[in-house]
């Protein structure tokens, strides 16, 4: 039962990501480092100070 809220929780958190590197100009693979416990917090920053200038 707990991988099954694991993996709807990772869901609710991929999609988004995914969209959201995709339209910031970052490959969305990159995304999938949120798989890891701190991944989340590192694609943030990444996100936060990334040059808007730079995005497609």
């Amino acid at each position: 039962m707990e991988f099954i809220v694991y993996l709807i929780g990772m869901a609710l958190v991929l999609v988004p990501m995914w969209k959201l590197t995709g339209r910031s100009g970052i490959n969305p693979a990159w995304s999938l480092v949120c798989l890891l416990p701190a991944g989340i917090v590192v694609m943030l920053w990444v996100l936060a100070y990334r040059d808007p200038g730079r995005a497609t």
